[in-house]
């Protein structure tokens, strides 16, 4: 679909409109609509957006495919390892060797955040367009969801030690709000159901809503980053290097990893492909929707997950390149 294939430069036009012409209160209302209570102390109509992207993304996906994988299971377990143990090791060794004040405290806590999310949905796509095996990138995806809720608020606590002590409290609400029944509701749920459907209704009628489910979610991905972009002061140039920085960072630590799991377990060429795609690019949709609602005071951090966004899409863009370039014909 070309919204899929034009999804980075919308939403390179969507940070610039925000830059441009930033709107802080109506990116206020939008977040957090007036007579809407909150749940657990997160404002709803964010939680609400990231509901419909999960939702939506489960429908997309066919989890049938995941046959593709079972004879692998240690492969498996080793790719499933190296989504979380690279990028938090980035954060703890970041926080050790950066200094605990200045440009680099609101960075951090962003990178710890996305750093503890699961694998994006939107690398099944790019799996798909790059001719990788799609069995690999659904398995990355839907299991790092379903061992997310157990696996995230332990690795929160950890990167929180490396961090400043006023970020080690923000750290410690995310955990408290991560462990309670906001996930469930809020991540769980939504994406349940959307597997559901998909199994209740069929590949074949399931296809038809595939194009509107994607178009939605993507719409609702961009308002999420409108929101959050124009709630964040046009940085100083020494912030914005220091958080393209890390964000390429732990990109390329993605990666790497990608590229050890391919050796190690002898796997082929379109394994490495989804594995490139899956273990570089984290579910900054569930980061900026959590972390967005609950860190205004944090504009920094909620900078970070903004701009890796951006960037694990434009890296993704050059992976495309080089995989469709260097496939069999």
């Amino acid at each position: 679909m070309a919204i899929r294939r034009y999804f980075p430069w919308l939403l390179l036009a969507c940070y610039a409109v925000a830059l441009v012409w930033p709107q802080p209160e109506l990116a206020r209302n939008m977040l957090e609509i007036p007579g809407w209570p909150a749940w657990a102390g997160v404002p709803r109509l964010p939680l609400f957006l990231l509901a419909v992207i999960l939702f939506s993304a489960a429908l997309s996906l066919d989890v049938t495919q995941l046959r593709q994988v079972i004879r692998h299971p240690a492969a498996v377990a080793m790719a499933l390892a190296a989504v979380w143990i690279g990028p938090v090791l980035l954060v703890l060794v970041a926080g050790a060797l950066l200094p605990d004040a200045g440009l680099t405290t609101g960075p951090l806590l962003g990178m710890a955040i996305v750093a503890a999310m699961p694998v994006a949905n939107s690398s099944v796509a790019w799996t798909q367009q790059s001719r990788g095996n799609l069995g690999w990138g659904l398995a990355l995806v839907v299991l790092s969801i379903v061992l997310n809720p157990w696996i995230t608020p332990q690795l929160l606590k950890l990167m929180g030690w490396s961090l400043a002590d006023g970020q080690a409290v923000r750290v410690n609400e995310l955990v408290a709000h991560f462990s309670s029944d906001v996930f469930i509701v809020w991540v769980l749920l939504p994406t349940a159901a959307g597997f559901g459907c998909r199994l209740l209704l069929g590949s074949r009628k399931t296809t038809r809503f595939v194009p509107g489910a994607l178009v939605v979610s993507s719409v609702c991905l961009l308002a999420l980053n409108y929101a959050n972009a124009s709630l964040v002061e046009r940085p100083q140039p020494a912030l914005l290097a220091v958080v393209v920085v890390l964000s390429i960072a732990m990109n390329l630590v993605g990666l790497g990893s990608a590229w050890l799991v391919t050796r190690l377990a002898k796997l082929d060429r379109s394994t490495h492909v989804a594995l490139m795609f899956g273990l570089s690019m984290k579910h900054n949709g569930l980061a900026l929707a959590l972390g967005g609602a609950m860190l205004h005071d944090q504009p920094s951090a909620i900078l970070f997950i903004v701009v890796a966004i951006l960037v694990q899409h434009a890296i993704a863009a050059i992976i495309d390149a080089w995989a469709v370039r260097h496939s069999a014909p």
